[in-house]
């Protein structure tokens, strides 16, 4: 759904709303760091599938692009 951009995260004590993505994306992975961020890597951003490149950090519950990744 394109309009759906909502993010949640699941830990020991059950699910917990995070802010909502700047966009609607699918196919993306999350990653939890120790400082108590998460990055978000690749992903498609539409429904022709087309990748969404930005590496997004989700700090102090806000989303920042924080960098690239390559498309080969």
């Amino acid at each position: 759904n394109e309009n759906h951009k909502k993010a949640e995260m699941l830990s020991a004590t059950g699910w917990t709303s995070l802010p909502d993505f700047p966009m609607a994306i699918s196919l993306h992975s999350l990653v939890g760091l120790e400082n108590q961020s998460l990055l978000l890597l690749g992903g498609m951003a539409d429904r022709n599938y087309n990748a969404q490149t930005g590496i997004w950090e989700l700090k102090d519950d806000h989303w920042n692009r924080i960098g690239e990744l390559w498309k080969v």
